[in-house]
């Protein structure tokens, strides 16, 4: 029985690894990308604010401290995330 369909209970285990490792890279991807887009929004917001300061304008610090906050921890924990996986 198991020698006649050897062939499907390999095929199907190879399957099931590859598709594993396809969804964990395919995770590691996104969160990557994610997590890069974050720290560049930090860099953005931080440079428009230093921008902003060095020509004159007013500037409010409202939003602009919560945003920073916001993707330096979202930056902080993809990368903790991405590279201990």
């Amino acid at each position: 029985m198991i020698r006649d369909n050897f062939g499907k209970y390999l095929s199907a285990f190879v399957g099931g690894i590859v598709l594993s490792l396809w969804l964990a890279i395919g995770f590691k991807a996104a969160l990557l990308s994610v997590t890069l887009f974050c720290l560049f929004m930090w860099l953005n917001t931080m440079f428009t604010t230093l921008g902003n300061a060095f020509i004159g304008r007013d500037i409010d610090m409202n939003y602009d401290i919560f945003w920073k906050i916001l993707f330096i921890i979202l930056a902080s924990v993809g990368f903790a995330i991405y590279f201990n996986i």
